[in-house]
């Protein structure tokens, strides 16, 4: 059977005592140790994710502004390209309406210069011709018969000059 020694006693009171102190002085405080650390590590991991989404958050932004300023770039890149484009239409425009002014003074100082040497020519042909008909008439001819003659060369010269346009 089972004797039941005092020393036996003893030893499960000191056992007993020194549970509840190690309880009461070891165990509570490092497990409130552990809580702690353990609330420390859970905010910790809070804030990391809260931090997280924010940095989520602000790059979202960030692409968002950077798509933007790219957009505007293109579109005035686009804007300038039509400007440029608009301005250099006006320019040939402009270089063209010259063009056709300077052709047409050109042609009207062509065409008067033409016309004074056909005159030029006419009266030089008529004094040729007075001089071919003096020459054949002899000096018989008088001023009646030099207008007479110059009349009707012009008449002739008028005629083929008409034709001839």
């Amino acid at each position: 059977m089972l004797k039941l020694d005092i020393n036996l006693v003893f030893v499960l009171i000191n056992l007993v005592v020194l549970y509840l102190l190690l309880k009461k002085f070891l165990i509570k405080p490092v497990l409130g140790i552990m809580e702690k650390r353990e609330a420390m590590i859970r905010q910790g991991l809070e804030k990391a994710q809260t931090s997280q989404e924010e940095a989520l958050a602000l790059k979202e932004q960030y692409e968002q502004a950077l798509q933007k300023a790219r957009e505007e770039a293109c579109s005035m890149a686009e804007e300038s390209q039509k400007r440029v484009k608009a301005a250099q239409e006006e320019m040939m425009a402009q270089a063209r309406r010259e063009a056709d002014q300077i052709l047409a003074a050109a042609r009207k100082t062509v065409e008067a210069e033409r016309e004074q040497t056909a005159k030029e020519l006419q009266g030089q042909i008529a004094q040729l011709a007075m001089l071919a008909a003096r020459k054949a008439v002899g000096d018989q001819a008088g001023p009646r018969l030099d207008g007479q003659l110059y009349d009707q060369f012009l008449k002739g010269a008028g005629e083929a000059h008409d034709s001839g346009r």
